[in-house]
């Protein structure tokens, strides 16, 4: 009965996923140019993540993105600015869009620290800071109450959780 069962649900995935078309264009966003979001976060620290989208005009759900998030926590400050693409095929969800990307770029740290002034051998609070390459990874999903504004949960990385508010043109 076990293995009856696991076959049964094996094919019922499989089946599920080839009905999902992932080259068409899911039919939220499928009239928009571009997709906005702003709203808050918790990644390294609390953050504020802004993002603009350009969805392509060709035959595969891609856009191109850019987001900056500031993050702060205590005394120290991270910005991450990076730029990716998101990949929006068509689950066939009605006002949902279910998508997922990857993004690199650059990432900034700054924090508050000591340091020993060799002149008078006195420590000193000092800012320090350090930038590198930065990359991210994410799931989203926006609800849209009406054609043009919705609402945003985003998992990933650098910021681990955000919710936004959601804006299509």
């Amino acid at each position: 009965m076990k293995k009856l069962f696991t076959v049964v649900l094996a094919v019922m995935v499989t089946g599920s996923v080839f009905a999902i078309d992932f080259t068409k264009w899911n039919s939220s966003v499928e009239d928009s140019k571009w997709l906005f979001n702003a709203g808050v976060g918790y990644g390294l620290g609390i953050s504020v993540p802004v993002s603009a989208e350009y969805l392509l005009p060709v035959d595969f759900p891609i856009g191109v993105l850019v987001e900056v998030t500031p993050s702060f926590i205590g005394s120290s400050f991270w910005l991450n600015a990076l730029a990716g693409v998101n990949y929006h095929p068509d689950f066939g969800l009605e006002n949902m869009d279910l998508y997922f990307g990857v993004k690199l770029g650059y990432a900034y740290y700054s924090y508050m620290g000591t340091e020993m002034n060799m002149n008078t051998l006195q420590l000193e609070e000092k800012r320090f800071g350090s930038g590198a390459f930065g990359f991210g990874t994410h799931i989203g999903f926006s609800y849209y109450f009406t054609d043009k504004f919705g609402v945003n949960v985003k998992v990933g990385y650098p910021t681990y959780i955000s919710a936004s508010a959601a804006l299509k043109l």
